[in-house]
């Protein structure tokens, strides 16, 4: 990109705001269907929706406004580009903006976790076990990154941070293809005619209790399972991707997808729960129901496979 790292941040600034503004809209959207929404849900499957959306928008709230502080305060277009990232490093905005963004990382990553080990019945052993152990890893690092860059005003963190967005991207990526594959064999499934009459509840999102899924049909819940990856982990897993591949190729490119993320992250998390919150009764429990079929429709689902 043609212009040096002030620059980026203040047009990764200025991005990031724009979301922000469309973000508010989602967000009061979602409360309006968990709070107002007849039937209402339960009272603990209310809260386990709202707590994480609201603290999502809270952090992603003070991102946006340390990162304007970051520009009124003492962002300057006078510093050489060499010395900019190590100049923004002596203040303590830049530790708390990367901080906040670790805190979104971690929330909006563990919902699509929890996403994808709904919908991916039969693989739950490994998604139980393997991203959850990256996004571990993922967090532990980049809290090592801030500190070490804080306290010594260099890039000595540098390596920390790079492996943490391997580790991050790992569990992003990995959440999505495990999603579409599912879905995929799903489809399959259906149009081979392995599964004539099987009630599919909400767990793939936006289908009611009930739903009998034929060949023809099935093509039609299909659409709007894929619909729900494509308005959550695929949006993330997008951006992720591009900022990952700035970040390798060293183009400061990479603040302003990196500051645009913050709020990327909120929309996509809070999409999934929106969503969730659409298939939500009042005998329901995260997303609608604890078991995503019954074991004999599951069988018939998957059978084959």
């Amino acid at each position: 990109m043609g212009f040096g790292y002030y620059q980026a941040v203040l047009v990764g600034v200025w991005l990031e705001t724009l979301i922000y503004a469309l973000y508010i809209p989602l967000f009061v959207t979602f409360l309006w269907i968990v709070l107002r929404r007849k039937p209402a849900p339960a009272s603990g499957a209310k809260w386990t929706l709202l707590a994480p959306v609201i603290l999502l928008f809270v952090l992603a709230t003070m991102h946006v406004g340390v990162g304007l502080r970051r520009i009124i305060r003492h962002e300057s277009l006078k510093t050489p580009d060499s010395m900019a990232w190590q100049e923004a490093w002596t203040y303590w905005e830049y530790a708390v903006s990367e901080a906040i963004y670790v805190a979104i990382s971690f929330i909006g990553n563990s919902i699509v976790i929890y996403r994808c080990y709904l919908v991916c019945v039969r693989w739950n052993w490994v998604i139980m076990w393997t991203p959850p152990l990256f996004l571990a890893g993922s967090t532990g690092l980049f809290i090592y990154a801030i500190y070490e860059n804080y306290h010594s005003h260099t890039e000595y963190g540098g390596w920390a941070a790079f492996l943490g967005w391997i580790f991050s991207y790992t569990v992003i990526f990995t959440c999505t293809l495990f999603m579409l594959y599912r879905i995929w064999r799903l489809n399959r499934s259906m149009r081979l005619g392995r599964s004539t009459r099987v009630q599919i509840l909400s767990r793939l999102g936006g289908l009611d209790a009930g739903t009998e899924v034929g060949v023809g049909s099935g093509s039609r819940g299909v659409l709007r399972a894929l619909a729900v990856i494509v308005e959550s982990a695929a949006i993330y897993a997008v951006s992720a991707t591009l900022f990952f591949g700035f970040y390798i190729a060293g183009l400061d490119a990479e603040t302003v997808i990196y500051l645009a993320n913050a709020q990327i992250i909120t929309i996509a998390s809070t999409l999934i729960l929106v969503r969730a919150a659409l298939g939500l009764t009042p005998m329901s429990g995260w997303v609608g129901t604890s078991d995503w079929a019954d074991s004999q429709g599951e069988a018939l689902v998957t059978r084959g496979e």
